[in-house]
């Protein structure tokens, strides 16, 4: 499973640098407490928001890398997310995703002809991410929030609704349909809350120009 966090996010405040009196200095009232980080190591530590992580991190099953960059770095934010989705050099523009490539290269044995969704992604809003964009198709499944984007994914729903429907397979088999089913429920149910929500406050329009 991959998690890909396109928006926005404080770095600062989510690994929390509480040994470092700047960090103080610049966010009097954004900085989290020094003995309310939950403490990865002597100098850092996660917001107290972040327990399950943080858990995770006790366990030996997280890991944090910092500081992570290309040389020559570009300061478009579209070019930058672009050649972060390619795996691409600040030079080079590439027409594929780096799962996408993974996915050329992993999965060229597929049947010809075949529906059988190799990738999931989720909360996408503008359709298939660049990242799994092959020099092949691949059938992906997108459940987008709101709706959005569904279009060119109904094929594949029909086909999961199709197979959870199934029976008379093994119980693992049986097993794995349920949690299919119950997947596609919930599925149903969340794009109906997505659907139904309206904030609670009018927030003023922000008009984005590309550079």
């Amino acid at each position: 499973m991959i998690v890909q966090l396109a928006g926005g996010n404080d770095g600062l405040n989510t690994l929390v640098p509480f040994e470092d009196a700047d960090y103080y200095r610049i966010r009097p009232t954004l900085a989290i407490p020094k003995d309310q980080a939950l403490r990865v190591g002597d100098t850092q530590g996660l917001h107290p928001a972040c327990g399950a992580l943080h858990g995770l991190f006790q366990g030996g099953k997280l890991a944090v890398v910092q500081n992570v960059g290309y040389p020559n770095p570009n300061r478009s934010h579209f070019r930058s997310t672009e050649i972060w989705e390619t795996a691409s050099s600040s030079g080079d523009f590439l027409q594929t995703g780096w799962i996408g490539r993974y996915l050329d290269n992993s999965c060229a044995g597929m049947p010809a002809g075949s529906h059988d969704p190799l990738a999931v992604h989720a909360n996408t809003l503008n359709g298939e991410p660049e990242t799994l964009v092959g020099a092949r198709g691949h059938p992906t499944f997108g459940l987008a929030a709101g709706g959005a984007g569904r279009g060119g994914s109904e094929e594949s729903r029909r086909l999961l609704e199709r197979d959870a429907a199934g029976t008379g397979a093994s119980d693992t088999v049986n097993f794995l349909r349920h949690t299919l089913m119950d997947t596609l429920v919930t599925e149903v149910r969340v794009q109906r809350v997505l659907g139904d929500y309206r904030p609670g406050r009018a927030y003023r329009e922000c008009v984005c120009v590309r550079p």
